[in-house]
């Protein structure tokens, strides 16, 4: 089976337009405190190496047979850009200027901006329109900051790599993640006013997420977490996520203040709550080059264009009709089995999701 899909799940299927990844590492140096994604790691030098190697392969056949390429994401759970992995990150993004592969990098790491060989390589695939940064930034407070990504680079720093590669004219969007409550409440406002103040046109808000007993531990170094009421992130338990009314404030305050700068905002992938304001889709993958990339439709699609189908054939034919911009049956017809096998699930989970009443779905031209 091909690790290049994210598993199909409830939640991905439903929400996420990028599913196609490319992992640098397999496990994380930075050990944020929240973080819960040690569940789905393990340092093998190994897996990755083979998965790098099923990514070499399949570009090169996609760049030769296919018009448009579905944007990859670099990495899921992991820092792409931390110092052991920079080898491959390099790798990497010298294959996606080759074979022009559409590509979200999503990293807190100043490597970015600091190695000018990960820069060289990025700017190459910026000068094609070919990349999208997502800085992860989940507080300005730098005493905070110390507390829950105490090897992560600090929250000033960060900004001024957001400014830096604003600069040189490169696609940046905002992830306020985890959105924190106790600190968001605080700094809603401040955030908002320093993306107009960076020319960062889209803020993506994703809550927090986390093992009830790390919540505990922070709560006793930052009390104004637990300020709020927590439930099961998903049925299956596990991790907690801020209660509903909680997630409504925050994206309403949000949303207040970026009307006022003209902000693009969009939530990422609650169970429930899913908002798009001025954004095409949550990643931004919007801003790349539509005549190279493709992306995976979701629940937005399906409600703005009021699909209804429970096939997935009759829903690949009509979801390219709508857009060229999407994962459909032409895509799909020309790509390995595993892949269409993988895709045909997220989509029958997708089509099966939509029809619960227990989904908010909120797009906002």
């Amino acid at each position: 089976m091909t690790t290049l899909i994210i598993n199909p799940s409830s939640i991905i299927s439903t929400y996420c337009y990028s599913i196609y990844r490319v992992e640098t590492d397999s496990t994380c140096e930075l050990a944020c405190r929240y973080c819960y994604a040690r569940w789905y790691r393990v340092s093998d030098r190994g897996i990755t190496l083979r998965h790098l190697e099923e990514f070499r392969r399949f570009i090169k056949y996609a760049s030769e047979n296919l018009q448009k390429i579905p944007v990859f994401r670099m990495s899921t759970l992991v820092e792409p850009l931390q110092d052991r992995a920079l080898v491959r990150a390099e790798h990497v993004l010298k294959l996606c200027n080759i074979h022009d592969i559409p590509l979200i990098i999503n990293t807190k790491s100043l490597n970015l901006v600091r190695r000018d060989y990960i820069l060289e390589q990025v700017l190459k695939l910026a000068d094609k329109n070919l990349v999208l940064i997502q800085v992860s930034l989940c507080t300005l407070d730098e005493s905070k900051a110390k507390i829950l990504e105490p090897r992560a680079p600090t929250p000033s720093q960060r900004v001024d790599m957001i400014e830096t590669l604003k600069q040189h004219g490169i696609n940046v969007v905002l992830r306020y993640q985890p959105t924190i409550p106790g600190i968001a409440d605080v700094e809603y406002s401040q955030v908002v006013k320093l993306c107009r103040e960076l020319s960062v046109s889209q803020i993506i808000i994703e809550p927090l997420r986390i093992e009830r007993p790390l919540l505990s531990k922070l709560r006793e170094q930052i009390p104004e977490i637990g300020n709020v009421e927590w439930e099961p992130y998903t049925e299956l338990g596990g991790l907690v996520k801020p209660c509903d009314s909680w997630t409504r404030t925050i994206i309403k305050k949000f949303k207040e203040e970026a009307e006022k700068y003209n902000i693009s905002l969009a939530t990422c992938k609650d169970p429930k709550i899913n908002v798009l304001y001025k954004a095409e889709d949550c990643c931004g993958i919007y801003m790349i080059n539509r005549e190279k990339s493709l992306k995976k439709a979701t629940i937005y699609e399906i409600k703005k264009f009021n699909i209804e189908t429970t096939n997935v054939d009759a829903f690949l034919e009509k979801i390219e009709q709508i857009s060229q911009q999407f994962i459909g049956r032409t895509y799909i017809s020309k790509i390995p089995k595993e892949h269409r096998k993988k895709i045909r699930s997220h989509y029958k989970i997708l089509i099966e999701k939509s029809t619960k009443q227990d989904v908010e779905i909120t797009i906002i031209s």
